[in-house]
């Protein structure tokens, strides 16, 4: 070997010993889906988490302590279980370890027996499925469609509901048809409550069916097939039992509790559920032992109306049904001279097929102002922003765009004073910080009506290890629409926190940050804070060429 040779393996060797003897920098845990993506209330489960983990076992953080996930010897294997008492809903989970967390991602919890589809199915293999049941299912690669053979006795309603991209946020526009055994299609649905379908069918004879369930990419390409992937997740409700569609009122009171009524199918008589107040809440989730689903509503500081009153008391909140055939639902408020108020209606934001129409009128009836759909955002939902020109009593009218009717055609009308606001927002639901030392956190600020107070910022529910700064977003200059905030600490640590940011001025004005969310729920608030000393990990040798 010549001396050239020998000087460059050695200094190989020299580098390759030096990179031994560095630490070993892992990555945080990250998860994209769970499956099952839920669960029977009162079950225990195994689930599967597809994603990375580089440190094994992990932790894991839940919304709620009737959900617990823990890890199992294998790799991303789970067990996951749910107490007797958890409510039907969404809850949310996290991975986390000394180096970071991953997203939070849903979980959907329901009081129905639990089925996992066999890969295997398709419309010459259907599975069968004895109801009532909820299937966890996965359409997992391109041309997939999954079939399932049920029986419907005579006169019984069958709702057949799919969660997929509303709830779970699977990228799939799902179609679903109910079919006789021979394939002869009696309806067909695409998209009942956002990109996900449902049906319900009331059988003249008894028989067994095929319920087929296929799928297109939600964000569509030129791509003309059926669509399948991994995370292609679904839940398939197949019940001739109870079913909650929605719930009036349509929204909860913050500061009381409120008293509702669940609406469906299958039901002999509404089901009435009460909440506690809500006042630390933005989300409330009402569901009934005794019915499969749940209603998801805002938690409203305003008071709740029933619509019956001659004259609605500004601010107000309304909650009503089109029963008949071309009804127009008229509301009538007293408004001053200057007066600007917002009056919104949710809808179909919230599951009901409604296709709203508002319109104001004039105490003499001449139309002042109406709105179809929101200029902002994919909703159907109208909302309008108007200055009254005189002192009076006006009308707000509710009707739907197609004279279509129902007690499913439900909606929520709130009608609120305009006043000068602000909302806090971070880019990210999850940071990394060292362990010992200080890291700032962007929170935009949006200052709403011409919000013109300083803001004092920072953040709460702090462990003693961390520190946290109060930074003022001024009315005006280079803070008025961002700031960073600093935090200190001490030692590791991972967990939740939040930032607060408060008026400076007599009113007290309190809002917290939120980073975005689908669907949003109250933990958009909890933003993880990881203090990490991943630079302090111990040497990891190798074995030299």
């Amino acid at each position: 070997m010549s001396p050239t040779h020998r000087y460059l393996r050695g200094t190989l060797f020299l580098i390759h010993a030096v990179l031994c003897a560095l630490p070993v920098l892992a990555e945080m845990p990250t998860a994209e889906y769970i499956f099952p993506p839920g669960g029977q209330a009162g079950q225990t489960v195994t689930g599967t988490v597809t994603g990375s983990f580089s440190n094994w076992p992990v932790q894991v953080w839940t919304s709620s302590e009737h959900l617990k996930l823990s890890p199992l010897e294998e790799k991303g294997q789970f067990e996951i279980a749910i107490a007797d008492q958890a409510a039907s809903g969404i809850y949310w989970w996290r991975l986390y370890d000394k180096e970071g967390a991953s997203s939070p991602r849903p979980f959907i919890v329901d009081s129905l027996p639990e089925v996992i589809e066999d890969e295997a199915n398709d419309s010459t293999k259907p599975q069968v499925v004895s109801l009532p049941a909820i299937v966890n299912g996965r359409l997992e690669k391109r041309g997939d469609v999954d079939a399932y053979q049920i029986q419907i006795e005579k006169g019984e309603t069958l709702v057949a509901t799919v969660v997929a991209n509303h709830y779970l946020q699977s990228p799939m526009d799902a179609v679903m048809q109910l079919c006789t055994p021979d394939g002869f299609v009696i309806q067909q649905n695409h998209d009942a409550i956002g990109l996900d379908p449902q049906i319900v069918y009331t059988a003249d004879t008894g028989s067994d069916f095929l319920i087929r369930l296929f799928a297109f990419p939600s964000k569509p390409n030129s791509t003309i097939a059926f669509a399948g992937a991994a995370n292609y997740l679904y839940r398939l409700t197949l019940t001739t039992g109870p079913v909650v569609d929605h719930a009036l009122p349509r929204a909860a009171a913050a500061h009381q509790e409120t008293e509702f009524q669940l609406q469906g199918w299958n039901f002999l008589e509404p089901l009435p559920v009460v909440l506690s107040q809500s006042s630390q809440r933005e989300m409330a989730t009402v569901s009934h032992p005794r019915a499969a689903g749940f209603f998801r509503c805002p938690v409203l500081n305003v008071p709740l109306a029933d619509g019956a009153s001659p004259k609605l008391a500004v601010p107000a909140c309304v909650s009503r049904e089109l029963l008949d055939a071309g009804h127009l639902e008229r509301l009538m408020f007293l408004a001053s001279k200057g007066q600007k108020l917002e009056l919104s209606v949710d809808a179909r934001s919230f599951g009901s097929p409604l296709d709203a129409m508002l319109t104001v009128r004039k105490p003499d009836g001449a139309i002042l102002a109406e709105a179809d759909d929101r200029k902002t955002g994919f909703t159907h939902d109208p909302q309008l922003v108007q200055t009254f020109p005189a002192d009076g009593l006006y009308s707000a009218e509710v009707k739907d765009l197609h004279d279509r009717f129902g007690r499913r055609f439900a909606y929520r009308l709130v009608i609120r004073e305009v006043a000068a606001d602000f909302r806090l927002t971070v880019a990210e639901d999850a940071y990394v910080m060292p362990a010992a030392g200080t890291f700032d956190i962007p929170v935009a600020v949006e200052r709403l009506e011409g919000y013109s107070e300083a803001i004092a910022i920072t953040a709460v529910d702090l462990p003693a290890s961390l520190e946290a700064a109060v930074v003022e977003s001024a009315a005006t200059g280079d803070t008025a629409k961002s700031v960073m905030l600093k935090i200190t600490a001490k030692e590791p640590w991972s967990g939740p926190i939040r930032i607060r940011g408060r008026s400076t001025n007599d009113n007290g004005l309190e809002r917290t940050a939120t980073f975005a969310l689908e669907p949003h729920d109250d933990i958009a608030s909890l933003i993880w804070l990881t203090a990490s000393a991943a630079d302090q990990g111990e040497p990891q040798a190798t074995s030299a060429p």
